[in-house]
């Protein structure tokens, strides 16, 4: 069967709240021409808040159809099916995560169910190439599919933490994309020059006139925070910082936005430390909330740091969110995030897991009303600039329609394998 120039978006939920950049890259593309499918291993647990992209959503895990597609896909080529279920139940997983062997062998299959209805589902009929954002589980279903159906693969690296067994995922990729500089010299490091595919940088972006609305800052002050309730976004650090503030006598109100599996210690610190008149947990938001509650603020932090596995974030979406909005942020030096963030010019920096320095920072901002709008306005050039949505889906779309002109897995050198 001839494949055409459809790309699929492999996405392991769909909708999904914390992941609206995705959504925004994929309608970016496909405004300039390039045909895009949406493939969800689950379907989103969370309700859209704007129009979505018909998308085909695997069976799931429980589902005999999961089992019988990969059964069959199997049987169509026994050698290859196999080793590819063996090379994914062998990548070594991250540190502190259990079950990883089992998990990834779930996520094979997967793999080898899609790779089923890439050639017996009408829908999927003319895709030729897959392309999957950072998730650890979607990106072994995908390079699954693609080996196993012959067709080309690419993905986005997000975090140096992003990617385990990175040479065998990244081997016969048509490209990498990497959202930082930091993370595609780690990747150079880390991969063997020959045969490593290109790692192109494309930085995720914001629609600058989607955040854009009239500001009405609050009294007292409001500092908000927007991330999930895990670790590595440091909410734990910033409640720390919020007492502080609250001992030297600074009236404010911290919201912090987005759900996770850190709701119940947060909120537990937030009444040891005497801060439930202050701080509240506003749960996962929609956006257009999201920019309500961003108009009303004096200050975006995020105490963004390493978690106890060694994970950290890339460049948070929600900075420039907040930038685009017009609000000055605080943040720290992690990661990619120095490459958004020029310390004193269009933000404040500090350093991760030092709450002292980031009181001292959050409290310059809402003293200093000049270096706040100083650095709101610089902070707005910046995401007009390099980050802008509209530029990176361009990039983006220039790459998925070279690699879906020389469709086809590189990395699959055994034609005769069956």
């Amino acid at each position: 069967m001839q494949r055409q120039s459809t790309t699929a978006y492999v996405l392991h939920y769909y909708p999904e709240l914390r992941q609206t950049f995705v959504r925004d890259e994929i309608d970016g593309v496909a405004e300039l021409g390039h045909d895009i499918q949406v493939i969800a291993m689950r379907e989103g647990t969370s309700a859209p808040d704007e129009p979505l992209r018909d998308a085909v959503t695997l069976p799931g895990v429980f589902s005999l159809s999961l089992w019988g597609r990969a059964l069959r896909a199997t049987l169509k080529r026994p050698a290859l099916s196999l080793r590819l279920l063996r090379e994914a139940t062998g990548l070594r997983t991250r540190a502190g995560q259990s079950g990883g062997r089992a998990r990834n062998l779930l996520h094979g299959v997967r793999g080898l169910a899609l790779a089923d209805m890439l050639e017996t589902d009408p829908r999927l009929a003319a895709i030729g190439h897959l392309h999957c954002h950072f998730d650890e589980r979607t990106l072994v279903c995908t390079v699954v599919a693609a080996r196993r159906s012959g067709l080309g693969h690419s993905y986005t690296v997000h975090t140096i933490s992003d990617v385990a067994g990175a040479a065998w995922k990244a081997r016969g990729a048509a490209f990498v994309a990497c959202v930082s500089r930091s993370v595609r010299e780690w990747l150079m490091e880390l991969l063997p020059d020959e045969p490593r595919p290109p790692l192109e940088l494309v930085r995720c972006g914001v629609d600058v006139a989607r955040w854009q609305a009239p500001r009405a800052v609050s009294t007292p002050s409001r500092i908000v925070s927007v991330g999930a309730l895990i670790e590595l976004k440091g909410h734990a650090v910033l409640l720390e910082a919020a007492a502080q503030l609250a001992a030297e006598g600074q009236e404010f109100e911290l919201v912090i936005v987005g759900e996770g599996e850190e709701r119940a210690a947060l909120a537990a610190q937030i009444e040891q430390r005497g801060l439930e008149a202050r701080a509240s947990l506003a749960g996962a938001l929609p956006r257009q909330e999201v920019l309500m509650l961003l108009s009303t603020a004096s200050v975006l932090a995020l105490a963004c740091r390493r978690d106890a596995a060694g994970r950290h974030d890339g460049i948070p979406v929600a900075l420039m969110e907040a930038m685009a909005a017009g609000v000055p942020v605080v943040s720290t030096r992690i990661s990619g995030i120095p490459e958004l963030l020029q310390d004193g010019t269009n933000g404040l920096l500090v350093e991760p897991d030092d709450p002292d320095s980031l009181a001292a920072a959050l409290g310059r901002v809402l003293q200093e009303a000049g270096l706040a709008a100083r650095l709101a306005s610089a902070a707005r050039v910046t995401v007009e600039g390099e980050f802008s949505l509209a530029r990176q889906c361009e990039r983006m779309h220039a790459l998925l329609s070279a690699a879906a002109r020389g469709h086809g897995s590189a990395g699959e050198t055994q034609p005769e394998e069956r």
